[in-house]
């Protein structure tokens, strides 16, 4: 089932055991391979749909964004919105927690992303990143990452900002989601 609705057996597996949500755009290609109503699977499957800003003030948080491997939870963090005020015209930020160590730079601590904290994103203008910056990327369906981004030969690298860690190298284009804007910490 997860091949014909394009998204992982990680992903799906989660899904089913209650470990992750799934996303108004994944229950509708689960039901299309189900051949039923969205209605009929998602009653005991969480989701997270992003809250209309109008509703209250602040950044909205949608989920949590792995720094580590390709993955996202949908699982809701127990803040719904940062108290923080954003002005962009024509552009909406939103939140993400942050899940993993990858993004902790032993060298530089007070720019470092830590396990827990939240990252306030941006859509990119024309879905690129600037070399060199901090983004939300999805390879394919429903499988994303934090790295920082830069443009390489044939492709792009996936760069963490801990050591500790390796580089993704991906041949061709990426989706990028969000840009980092900013940094909040509970």
């Amino acid at each position: 089932m997860a091949t014909a609705a394009k998204i992982s057996f990680v992903t799906l597996a989660n899904i089913e055991t209650g470990k992750a949500g799934a996303s108004p755009e994944m229950l509708e290609k689960i039901a299309k391979v189900l051949n039923c109503a969205v209605e009929d699977i998602s009653e005991n499957l969480p989701f997270v749909l992003p809250k209309d800003p109008a509703e209250e003030k602040g950044v909205p948080v949608v989920g949590v964004v792995n720094a580590r491997n390709f993955n996202f939870s949908y699982d809701m963090p127990p803040e719904t919105h940062l108290p923080l005020e954003v002005k962009l015209p024509n552009r909406r930020a939103v939140a993400l927690r942050v899940s993993g160590d990858c993004m902790v730079n032993p060298d530089d601590p007070k720019g470092s992303l830590y396990d827990g904290d939240y990252v306030v994103i941006v859509e990119p203008k024309n879905k690129e990143c600037p070399n060199g910056k901090i983004a939300v990327i999805r390879l394919s369906g429903d499988e994303f990452t934090l790295k920082r981004v830069f443009k390489t030969k044939d492709g792009y690298e996936l760069k963490p900002d801990n050591p500790k860690y390796e580089s993704i190298f991906v041949k061709g284009d990426i989706d990028v989601v969000g840009i980092k804007l900013a940094k909040w910490s509970p």
